[in-house]
């Protein structure tokens, strides 16, 4: 019991100082470290450890491909665990050094600087896409109805455009969802003195006012519940925080209410309550397995039910597979085309 208790811990001995925490303060550095112990338990955090294992899918029964590159693999793991940047590929940062992109950001020894490098920015807006495909291949196969993606309303300033923009026919309820890959390792999403495990949140939370701020006025005009769907680097979701009003924007009730039982994250009380993204899941893969809702039961020797998980644990492995080797390489290409000035 001891050794599950400290399973996904990470191994620290190596983690250096890192933006704002001075070199000697050693307890806000394993603070840093300790925040993938929440990361690595979170519900579908841990999609990079089974990306190995065959898979088949359960539309098509072709083998999935979910491999990744060594070096991808290797990044991958690092960043699972919170290890940084310093020393993949060969690259030993030194004091004073510099980025050469766009910021000339300065690094340190163990730096995220990377997690957001715009010489990675195509492989994280990959992943992006690669995320939104992937659920919208399941609405393909459900009888929602597709909406116009052009929200735009005369008090726009700009056009916008949603990436996915659904209505529910037998709830009556339009979804309008907008992706958004975070990175609760990076030095802004770290909320010192308080519970490490507090990032994943606090990035989601974020990434959340941002959507209500970009939105919120055009999926009211147009009565819909606006559904920002995020999506940590390493593929996690986080449960959405039932007082949490985005700047007064985005009162998180309607999407929960919409999404789960009685309105009502968690089944019974003391259980982790399910993220809003994994109840959404849930109403997509029940209509899918369903012949009367969907494209019906992919095999007739099994339930609806049976076949519904089915779906949902391979939509949520291949939403983990793209965002981790997406992050990789990001991080990877702001490597390689990066050298560092003093």
């Amino acid at each position: 019991m001891e050794q599950q208790k400290t399973f996904y811990l990470p191994f620290v001995s190596h983690v250096a100082s890192i933006s704002s925490i001075k070199r000697d303060d050693v307890e806000a550095q394993l603070s840093y470290a300790r925040t993938v112990e929440e990361k690595a338990g979170a519900r579908n955090g841990g999609g990079i450890w089974s990306a190995a294992e065959q898979k088949r899918c359960v539309w098509t029964r072709r083998q999935l491909s979910t491999r990744y590159s060594e070096n991808e693999y290797i990044t991958a793991v690092r960043l699972q665990l919170g290890l940084g940047e310093a020393e993949i590929m060969g690259h030993i940062v030194k004091p004073g050094d510099q980025c050469t992109c766009r910021y000339k950001t300065v690094l340190n020894e163990v730096d995220q600087h990377f997690h957001g490098c715009p010489h990675g920015a195509a492989a994280r807006t990959r992943a992006h896409t690669r995320i939104q495909e992937t659920v919208r291949d399941v609405i393909t196969k459900t009888n929602f109805v597709n909406r116009p993606t052009d929200i735009s309303i005369p008090s726009s300033k700009k056009q916008k455009v949603m990436d996915i923009a659904i209505a529910d026919p037998t709830s009556g309820n339009t979804y309008h969802i907008d992706f958004r890959r975070t990175d609760s390792l990076c030095t802004t999403y770290q909320d010192r003195g308080k519970d490490s495990s507090s990032a994943r949140p606090h990035a989601f939370n974020a990434a959340t006012q941002d959507k209500a701020s970009t939105y919120s006025d055009e999926s009211a005009h147009h009565s819909a519940i606006l559904t920002p769907f995020c999506v940590d680097s390493n593929g996690s979701f986080a449960p959405r925080d039932p007082i949490f009003n985005a700047g007064g924007r985005l009162d998180p009730t309607p999407i929960i209410s919409a999404v789960f039982r009685n309105g009502k994250a968690a089944s019974k009380e003391g259980r982790i309550p399910l993220s809003v993204e994994e109840g959404f899941l849930r109403i997509l893969a029940n209509r899918a397995a369903d012949p009367e809702t969907g494209s019906g039961i992919f095999d007739s020797t099994i339930s609806i039910a049976a076949a519904s998980r089915r779906i949902v644990a391979q939509t949520e492995q291949l939403i983990a597979y793209h965002a981790s080797k997406g992050s990789a390489q990001g991080v990877i290409n702001s490597l390689s085309r990066s050298q560092y000035i003093q």
